[in-house]
């Protein structure tokens, strides 16, 4: 099949790793990255700022010309846009002008209800995908009530290529490492549970940017080290950690995330909110641990730190899980890709 692929294609990006998993299952992919240069820059905040006061997201990369371009020399048999916020309506008309039995598909990780996750452009576009795959049930009827022909709710998942076992040396696990870890954005409530573990006296450390950069020196037992992981060295540090904690994101009404199914895959052992799909996905005690609010967050934190040979089974058990469940992208895409291709359904 011939795809094109629109998204942010950084890397370390979850993107970049499905359009890479969507080549080796044997698909012709031509790219078109909406993020050139934007993504490490301050031109993106500024962009960000632009959306929030018009609604609208500026093209500076020409991305809707891209496309129409490459529908005429490519000729692909399903467009695919993760998040296209920048894609505008009349270019999904044009396109299916320029071929008619072209399928397009949206995939959208966040809620599509909050504010930072809209476009003008993107909520003018949603009757005009054949498909919209999301990561909540909720927004299944949200995107329904707004027009969509077909919203299909989907679990993230891991790149085998990227989240796997890694052996880590004694330097990489005093670089990397530390008895409780996190990698990811600054949430306040992800900051006051970190803060309460390095209060009760659990070593802790943090990997992020953003407001993290206002709480390197907050505690002694806290260590917030400014920088973001990605690819390898994002692996590594979850294999360097005693126990890795999994935060969701509250506006986004996250039930899991991307981090449910890599520390899991990466042989880490989890630590993560208490979830109706977090239960699904992991057995709770046996392929993963959980809790529902800070104070049985130190209980179990404590517990595994000095009950190793438990910690480790219980991550032993949730890699086996990974595996046998087929929580990585070869099945997820897999799976899309024949929803996306059952226009008429």
């Amino acid at each position: 099949m011939k795809i094109l692929y629109v998204s942010g294609l950084y890397h370390g990006s979850t993107s970049l790793q499905r359009l890479n998993i969507m080549r080796e299952l044997g698909h012709t992919v031509q790219a078109i990255d909406f993020e050139p240069g934007i993504h490490t820059s301050r031109l993106r905040a500024l962009l960000a700022k632009i959306n929030a006061k018009t609604g609208y997201i500026l093209d500076i990369p020409r991305v809707n010309s891209k496309i129409l371009k490459a529908v005429k020399t490519f000729a692909p048999d399903l467009i695919w846009i993760d998040k296209g916020l920048c894609v505008d309506p009349k270019t999904l008309i044009r396109a299916r002008e320029l071929k008619k039995d072209i399928v397009i598909a949206c995939y959208f990780p966040d809620d599509i209800t909050k504010k930072e996750n809209q476009s003008r452009y993107y909520l003018g576009a949603v009757p005009l995908y054949d498909i919209h795959f999301i990561n909540r049930y909720e927004n299944v009827n949200d995107l329904k009530l707004i027009g969509a022909k077909r919203a299909v709710r989907i679990f993230k998942g891991f790149d085998p290529h990227t989240h796997k076992p890694m052996q880590v040396s004694r330097e990489e696990k005093l670089l990397y490492g530390c008895d409780v870890g996190f990698v990811g954005s600054y949430e306040d409530d992800r900051y006051n549970d970190l803060l309460f573990l390095a209060k009760a006296g659990i070593k802790v450390k943090v990997w992020g940017v953003g407001p993290w950069k206002h709480k390197i020196n907050s505690h002694p037992n806290l260590t917030v080290i400014y920088k973001v992981l990605w690819g390898e060295e994002y692996t590594r540090a979850l294999c360097s950690f005693k126990i890795n904690l999994c935060f969701l994101k509250k506006l986004n009404r996250d039930l899991h995330t991307s981090r449910s199914f890599e520390i899991p895959a990466c042989g880490g052992f989890m630590v993560a909110e208490r979830t109706v799909e977090h239960l699904e996905l992991f057995e709770e005690g046996k392929e993963a641990v959980y809790f529902s609010d800070r104070e049985e967050l130190l209980r179990v934190v404590k517990y595994y730190l000095e009950h190793e040979t438990e910690r480790e089974l219980i991550a032993k058990n949730g890699y086996e899980r990974s595996l046998r469940s087929g929580y990585n992208y070869y099945e997820r895409i897999k799976d899309m890709l024949k929803l996306a291709m059952e226009k008429n359904v």
